[in-house]
């Protein structure tokens, strides 16, 4: 007889349920002799109810008697704590012995984007058998220096975040039933405030582009950060490789120029650069660092040069081109860079420290500028915004025919804005 005809002869279907009711009266005697081992105060308070067999017998036949003789009475369920005991036999009832006791669910995380109070919600999918949540939240895309809090039961929370030099923020989350974890959910990503005041040596700014590495320097020094041009026609970008938030976002800093200055020397706030590569530069070579292009290949900066006064020469740079024989910087950077737009600074101090801010919205460029311990005021406007969602950031200084030219720099912001 073959396997399927025998599943369809009446003997079998009979065995397997006699079998299945057998499986299930040990379950419940095994889990009975365990519960009476470990809950002597409730069999006890159990025995009152039971009817004696004299009861039993003295009943006529009846489905309540069969009731009464197979099954607790309601009012030993009720009155004795049933809920209790039925925990203790968890372990042994069927939907464990057969896997069906509820695992944690896959979960989906969103994360919203930072307001201008750089705070941002993060939510997740409900997982209707969980007892709690837990988020883990990391600087690193690998979580390695991830942490882990307790959410509870919520499937939201709204993240309020001091600006800060690690402005990058990595999200999963999972859910728990008692104490089985389930698996983590995507990764959501946050990019938030980002500020420095340059305290810590350790921030992330460094050299990312120069014309020429032993004479373009960036340093922390006494709590600033210091671009350092010691040679003729030469400029470099330090930055910290974070990105900016989203689209609107303000740059705020402080800057002033060094012992007085001299001529022709210039600084300015560098966004809106690309950063291909994983690293920037990839290379320490010669062409490495003239012309590599792992970063900031193009980007705005707002070129303020010292003639006695300040004077803007707001520049979007589209590409860079090396060129020793061309004479002045080898580094040429080409683009929208027009003499004939250079707008004075107002109510600055030339040779004092200044707040500078910058406006970056989707159809507009805002620059503005006061001395310090004034509120900054809108100096000049630029209207081609092609490269803002390009969200790397930095710090530039130049030379021209006169050295050593020295910018000093301090709290260094980037927030979003509305």
């Amino acid at each position: 007889m073959l396997i399927k005809d025998r599943l369809h002869s009446p003997w079998v279907r009979h065995a397997v349920v006699a079998f299945a009711f057998v499986f299930l009266l040990l379950t419940l005697v095994v889990g009975l002799a365990v519960a009476e081992d470990g809950e002597d105060a409730q069999g006890a308070l159990l025995a009152p109810y039971a009817p004696t067999t004299a009861e039993l017998m003295a009943m006529p036949p009846s489905i309540e008697r069969y009731v009464a003789a197979h099954t607790l009475p309601l009012s030993a369920r009720t009155e004795t704590g049933i809920d209790r005991l039925e925990a203790s036999l968890m372990s042994f009832v069927p939907l464990t012995t057969f896997g069906l006791m509820p695992q944690p669910g896959q979960l989906t995380l969103t994360a919203g984007e930072p307001n201008g109070f750089n705070a941002w919600p993060v939510s997740w999918t409900a997982d209707a058998n969980a007892t709690s949540y837990e988020l883990q939240e990391a600087h690193q895309a690998d979580f390695s220096d991830g942490q882990i809090s307790n959410a509870g039961t919520a499937t939201s929370l709204t993240l309020t975040k001091t600006p800060s030099p690690q402005n990058v923020y990595y999200y999963r989350v999972r859910s728990r039933i008692g104490d089985t974890v389930g698996p983590w959910s995507n990764v959501g990503r946050v990019v938030g405030g980002f500020r420095d005041d340059f305290e810590d040596p350790n921030s992330g700014w460094a050299m990312r582009r120069t014309t020429y590495i032993e004479e373009v320097h960036g340093r922390y020094q006494d709590g600033k950060y210091v671009l350092d041009v010691n040679d003729r026609w030469d400029w470099g970008i330090s930055s910290p490789g974070k990105p900016a938030p989203r689209v609107p976002y303000v740059i705020d800093f402080w800057a002033m120029i060094d012992d007085g200055g001299a001529n022709l020397w210039s600084f300015g706030a560098v966004f809106g650069g690309d950063w291909p590569a994983a690293n920037c530069p990839m290379s320490t070579t010669a062409d490495g660092w003239y012309k590599h292009g792992d970063c900031f290949n193009h980007f705005y900066n707002t070129n303020t040069i010292f003639y006695g006064p300040l004077k803007l020469l707001f520049e979007r740079v589209d590409y860079l081109e090396w060129c020793l024989e061309c004479g002045g910087s080898p580094l040429k950077r080409l683009g929208d860079i027009n003499p004939g737009s250079i707008k004075t600074f107002k109510l600055v101090d030339p040779t004092g420290w200044n707040h500078y801010r910058i406006e970056v919205r989707e159809d507009i460029i805002k620059i503005y500028a006061a001395k310090l311990g004034f509120e900054p005021e809108l100096q000049y406007t630029y209207r081609d915004t092609r490269y803002i969602d390009n969200d790397y950031f930095g710090l530039f200084a130049s030379t021209d025919e006169y050295t050593n030219g020295i910018w000093w720099f301090d709290n260094f912001q980037v927030m979003p804005l509305d």
